[in-house]
């Protein structure tokens, strides 16, 4: 666990979940099974909130937890758990389910010109690649470390030497 204070609330980080915990409880007008549908909101420092909410950073009083739960299932993550003791609230957020693949990278259609150009080459410079599109070398360059970024293209070599092939695995 990696724990975090901020201000008085403890933030505990694990590798399957986040757990909040701030301090004092639920307005007694509230219970957690409350929490999942519109309620009516109780804050704490009614200035701040009111602050918070001119901001735009909240939309509509007590609907937070009710957004919370939407995201996290939208995510594909489990609901939102809710824990109100006498003086502490605690929120757990808990990842979704096995990892996902990461997103296969998309080249762009000027990405795309190079990597069909450079298919069949046994490799080719930064110099070939600008003279071949008639770019500007610094805009050449920016292409190709995209691509290399992306996985699409394997840099060889040093410096002025360096050679640049199709990764098959990914093109």
């Amino acid at each position: 666990m990696l724990p975090w204070v901020i201000l008085s609330s403890l933030f505990g980080i694990y590798n399957d979940r986040l757990v909040i915990s701030n301090p004092g409880s639920l307005p007694e007008a509230l219970t957690v099974s409350d929490l999942f549908k519109e309620h009516n909101s109780f804050p704490r420092n009614p200035a701040i909130a009111q602050t918070i909410y001119y901001t735009q950073l909240i939309e509509k009083w007590g609907t937070g937890t009710i957004r919370m739960r939407n995201t996290c299932r939208a995510e594909g993550a489990p609901d939102p758990e809710f824990e109100a003791r006498p003086n502490e609230f605690i929120v757990t957020l808990r990842k979704s389910g096995p990892p996902q693949p990461p997103p296969v990278p998309v080249p762009t259609e000027e990405e795309r010109e190079i990597l069909d150009w450079a298919i069949n080459r046994a490799g080719f410079t930064v110099s070939e690649c600008m003279i071949e599109f008639q770019m500007t070398r610094r805009h050449t360059r920016y292409l190709i470390q995209r691509l290399v970024l992306k996985g699409m293209l394997l840099p060889q070599g040093e410096n002025r030497q360096r050679q640049y092939n199709v990764n098959l695995n990914l093109y």
